[in-house]
């Protein structure tokens, strides 16, 4: 028994090698970043729910008005986004679900197979970065930390257990920051999902979601404190993945004739994967008599969301607006969801602050692009910004301090 819990915990340090890694010495006179995202925070709640810490951290920090996720607006997608500085279309994740052609499978979030596989992700995640320069990393939950991407996990990281208490992760966090120089992470992202399941269940603009996000607001608050407490030069980012919209229309598909072709279904959006032409002539016929979303080709979906990835997005793609839901089969319809394209849908856009001893106090940037995070953060940690990715440094270089 021993020797399994031993396994474990070396597992879940990332120590794959068997041996532990530590610091550079570069690394240890670096500052250190914490990310923290709430899944389906909407770029309106703390202000609509006057949730006190992180109204806070903005008058203390930077923030923005709002920041706008990829398409589509989902969580695996998105968090990916934030980590890589890709749009999905270039890292591979286009949904929390999707066929590959050339694999001829569906990567879905729920197959732990695929969420361990690092050959479904592209790009180089922030923590690889880190890790490839000698500087220690660690993550609470993340899209992609529990695979070895670039041959890289974080240092420290946790198996994905929706049940773990907030407390508990956040508790964690301030131990990690406890460790010695030589085995401190540097890099620490960290996730929360109950206002996202609050948005799904029971809508944006209800009570259970006020509670939810004022619960949290609490602990980040405690949290926060305990920060300052270390006298590190830390950096605290708070920030999601997407937005959240009432839903209270379904739209069922359990009529449409796929005929034998691969059929990806989210609550937003429908992806169609056949090769045969006609066979797609047939079947756009027939989604399109469907009145409450729009269906776009595969070229179609390029030129307007430049949504092209060759292997993964789907020849017919069904897209709905808010207030509708895509169902399976009919079905009552309440509560909320995302997904939606976030450049039209303002509900879709997220929150986006930080504070430190480098950024600006009680600054405001316009909309921005969820792209741009990654670089601002390597430059945070001193890190070299890779060649080739879709965010600029210039879209938030406005936040640090001159």
């Amino acid at each position: 028994m021993r020797r399994l819990i031993t396994l474990s915990l070396l597992l879940t340090a990332g120590f794959l090698s068997g041996q532990q890694r530590t610091n550079s010495e570069w690394a240890m006179n670096q500052p250190y970043v914490v990310i923290i995202s709430i899944d389906g925070f909407r770029y309106d709640y703390a202000e609509k729910f006057n949730a006190q810490t992180l109204l806070d951290i903005k008058k203390s920090g930077s923030s923005a008005k709002s920041m706008v996720p990829s398409f589509p607006s989902k969580t695996f997608p998105n968090h990916y986004t934030l980590i890589s500085g890709l749009y999905p279309d270039n890292h591979g994740i286009v949904g929390n679900s999707f066929y590959s052609r050339s694999r001829d499978l569906t990567y879905k979030l729920s197959s732990k197979e695929m969420v361990l596989d690092s050959t479904w992700y592209g790009g180089k995640p922030i923590w690889s970065l880190a890790e490839e320069n000698g500087m220690l990393s660690a993550s609470f939950f993340w899209v992609g930390s529990e695979s070895a991407i670039m041959g890289y996990k974080p240092t420290y990281y946790k198996v994905y257990d929706q049940n773990v208490p907030n407390e508990d992760r956040t508790g964690q966090v301030i131990e990690w920051l406890k460790m010695s120089e030589e085995t401190r992470p540097h890099l620490i992202t960290l996730y929360f999902s109950s206002v996202d399941d609050a948005g799904h269940q029971y809508g944006p603009d209800t009570n259970e979601v006020r509670r939810a996000v004022l619960s949290l607001d609490s602990l980040i608050g405690d949290f926060r404190k305990k920060l300052i407490d270390l006298n590190l030069p830390i950096t605290l980012m708070v920030t999601a993945d997407h937005g959240m919209s009432a839903v209270n229309r379904g739209l069922a598909i359990d009529d449409i004739n796929f005929r034998d072709a691969v059929v990806d279904v989210s609550s937003t959006m429908v992806m169609v994967y056949h090769k045969n032409q006609k066979v797609l002539s047939k079947i756009k016929k027939e989604m399109q008599q469907k009145k409450l979303w729009q269906v776009y080709t595969k070229k179609e979906m390029k030129e307007k969301f430049g949504f092209d990835n060759d292997d993964r997005v789907g020849d017919l793609v069904g897209l709905v607006n808010p207030p509708v839901h895509i169902i399976k089969t009919p079905r009552p319809v309440s509560g909320g969801t995302h997904g939606y394209n976030p450049n039209e849908i303002a509900e879709m856009h997220a929150i986006f602050m930080l504070e430190g001893p480098k950024i600006r106090e009680n600054y405001v940037v316009p909309s921005f692009k969820n792209v741009n995070v990654y670089p601002l953060i390597a430059e945070l940690l001193n890190l070299p910004v890779p060649e080739g990715i879709d965010g600029k440094l210039e879209v938030l270089r406005g936040v640090i301090k001159e």
